[in-house]
């Protein structure tokens, strides 16, 4: 009865901070063309990963570790003729050979893995000087021990960081400064209506508890929303990376 198990039994396609626009204010900070190579950890249905190919035709590998969410994406690359590979790994252990990719892109993944052994991969996957781009939950305000662990325990997070925090474990993981791009509390992000429930790809027979885990989102939402919320960051791997 995970959170995530509720995101992909309803197929969400920006259940990250902030929704799809702020993947679209992400890629407005890349360099893409048809020759870019991006991987993107954690895909979920696709979402992300669909628009990049649609609109540059570059190379994307796309992983997703949750089985229903890889096959959601799965079904909407094969209907929308994209060829874009999708393997049901963990972003910790890929199997993708080292120094292969030109970004590397985390929307609300990096708060759910075992985060340092996810950073070494991610800079081993990266060409030298490649980028690290991620949008991901942080906590904007102190916390009490009782907040944090509450948090924590809803949505199953590993790691529960403020930018500050991102910042140091980054750089500990071989990366150049970590750059602060945005960061915006999910009280203030609640008010966008522009992409919510824009993107969905749901299962047949939704079972009663899967509403009551979104009801009890929105209360999270209400009690905390203006203490947590989104950072989109980046990161440089190191230029003498060995190729």
């Amino acid at each position: 009865m995970s959170y995530t198990d509720m995101l992909a039994a309803f197929g969400i396609g920006s259940a990250h901070p902030g929704g799809f626009s702020k993947s679209r204010q992400m890629l407005m900070e890349m360099d893409i063309s048809e020759q870019t190579v991006i991987l993107d950890c954690g895909c979920g249905t696709g979402q992300t990963s669909a628009y990049i190919k649609q609109l540059f035709n570059c190379q994307i590998t796309a992983i997703e570790p949750h089985p229903l969410m890889a096959a959601k994406a799965r079904k909407r690359f094969k209907e929308e003729w994209l060829n874009i590979p999708v393997l049901n790994k963990s972003i910790e252990n890929s199997g993708l050979p080292s120094n292969q990719f030109d970004y590397v892109i985390c929307e609300s993944v990096l708060s759910f893995v075992s985060l340092e052994e996810a950073l070494g991969e991610i800079h081993r996957l990266l060409k030298p000087n490649g980028l690290l781009f991620a949008n991901e939950l942080s906590c904007l305000e102190l916390l009490s021990e009782g907040e944090r662990a509450e948090i924590m325990s809803h949505y199953s997070f590993q790691t529960l960081n403020r930018f500050s925090d991102w910042a140091k474990i980054v750089e500990r993981s071989g990366f150049s400064q970590a750059t602060m791009i945005e960061e915006v509390s999910a009280a203030e992000l609640q008010q966008d209506e522009s992409d919510k429930g824009n993107d969905m790809i749901p299962s047949r027979d939704i079972p009663q508890h899967r509403f009551d885990q979104v009801s009890a989102h929105a209360n999270m939402m209400q009690l905390y929303g203006h203490k947590i919320g989104h950072t989109l960051f980046k990161a440089k791997a190191d230029s003498g990376k060995k190729e």
